[in-house]
């Protein structure tokens, strides 16, 4: 199946002033994930979770395709996960060298609202590996509330974020993605996964249920991680999404793929298989805005 390209317009005009301020916007994500064996793989197992949702906020998937290019047979299956992402598995009995997965997917947002809860399961705050707190991290919690921002959950969301971001310095090659947010927080370094996962932590430790949200960010080339956050506003619960990495609300640059209690539920690309020897994987990724109202 060929897949078409957009028509792709000036990223950094957009990322300057138009696309923040804009009342709405469409996208097309065109991604290429590829792996290449060096030897026969048998019982090829994969997971993609590179799809964005049907909606999420005012987030709206119009249509995508995906596209399994493989020499030999495969057997593919679309799911939603217990979190709603959408999820295809992809078998195949036998890959001689190569298969790679074509994703094309055109979204729709409209101006930045906060989102309804409607959606938000228990079990996205539920405690997992990667987001249990060690006593550096409860101590955090503890002075943020002392500093008297608790009293609106809104506030101490943005000042767990800004918090984040100037005590964390981001560096690549420092963590990996398994590792912790308390290891993460203890060296004060890592990437946007990093950030997300300790602001998760600290936003929980308030009371605040927090989710790590997986997606891009128009102008980056690497896929980018978020929080939101389930805040309560006078008699109205309500999510708010923040990015430790850059210091701010999301805008009209995000585009969600996936939510989960951490980054191993939103994995983008994973699986098994048997062979002699180790694969290689390749992603490239194109988000492009077609159009802004």
């Amino acid at each position: 199946m060929k897949i078409a390209r957009a028509r792709e317009l000036p990223v950094h005009d957009l990322l300057a002033d138009e696309l923040p301020a804009a009342r709405g916007a469409t996208y097309v994500l065109d991604q290429v994930v590829s792996y290449a064996y060096p030897a026969v793989a048998r019982n090829l197992h994969q997971k993609l979770v590179v799809v964005p949702p049907a909606r999420h906020g005012d987030q709206v998937r119009v249509s995508d395709e995906v596209a399994v290019h493989c020499p030999t047979p495969t057997r593919s299956r679309r799911l939603s996960d217990r979190f709603g992402n959408t999820v295809l598995y992809v078998k195949a009995p036998e890959v001689d060298s190569t298969i790679s997965f074509d994703v094309r997917a055109v979204v729709e947002r409209g101006r930045p609202v906060a989102l309804g809860p409607e959606r938000w399961s228990p079990r996205l705050s539920a405690q997992t590996a990667r987001t249990t707190p060690d006593e550096a991290l409860r101590d955090v919690a503890a002075d943020l509330r002392r500093r008297g921002t608790a009293v609106d959950q809104l506030e101490l969301v943005d000042a767990i974020g800004a918090h984040v971001h100037r005590s964390m310095r981001y560096a690549k090659g420092v963590t990996d993605v398994g590792t912790t947010a308390a290891r993460a927080w203890s060296g004060r370094a890592g990437v946007c996964q990093d950030m997300a996962h300790v602001m998760v932590v600290l936003c929980r430790l308030n009371g605040i249920p927090a989710r790590y949200v997986s997606g891009h960010l128009v102008g980056e080339g690497a896929s980018h991680a978020w929080v939101e956050a389930l805040v309560r506003r006078g008699r109205r619960d309500t999510v708010v999404a923040f990015d430790p990495t850059h210091d701010r609300r999301t805008d009209l640059r995000y585009l969600t793929v996936a939510v989960g209690r951490d980054y191993g539920d939103v994995t983008p690309t994973s699986g098994t298989y048997q062979s002699d020897r180790g694969g290689s994987l390749v992603i490239t990724k194109a988000l492009t805005v077609t159009s802004m109202a």
